[in-house]
């Protein structure tokens, strides 16, 4: 019979340790990069971002920050987020925005989600940060066909 002897014992870890599950990413939303046009951000004066549109979009930041990232992303469009081309979108974008250089680390196109028949919010997203750059209560930033 063969006897196989060698002198490697394994590795021991030392002292206790214990394997935890990883936390669970969540979006966050930047408001600093609105448009300058009172039509598309939150100004108190503008005549299209009434009080149900600035309702529908804390419910619905409230509900998408409190979902994983994972989920958020998987959601039909109707009840997360859509992306599309920014060759696709006319928007005007904060100066702000472009000098942070912050467009240049965010993912392609623009992610888009829906406020109902409120009107879109269309922003940028780099990993877990949404910058709200535009809310479109018109439907006259892009094409719904």
């Amino acid at each position: 019979m063969l006897k196989v002897s060698s002198p490697y014992k394994g590795y021991s870890l030392q002292g206790k340790h214990e394997i935890r599950s990883a936390h669970k990413e969540y979006l966050t939303f930047n408001f600093s990069f609105l448009s300058d046009d009172p039509d598309h951000n939150l100004d108190k004066n503008s005549k299209t971002i009434n009080k149900r549109v600035r309702l529908k979009l804390l419910e619905k930041i409230a509900n998408l920050s409190s979902r994983n990232i994972v989920e958020v992303l998987n959601l039909r469009r109707e009840e997360g987020f859509e992306r599309i081309d920014e060759d696709q979108v006319s928007i005007s974008i904060n100066k702000k925005f472009i000098q942070s250089k912050r467009h240049l680390e965010c993912d392609d196109g623009y992610w888009i989600f829906r406020l109902n028949d409120l009107g879109r919010v269309i922003g940028r997203k780099n990993e877990n940060i949404y910058y709200l750059l535009a809310i479109d209560t018109k439907f006259e930033m892009y094409s719904h066909g």
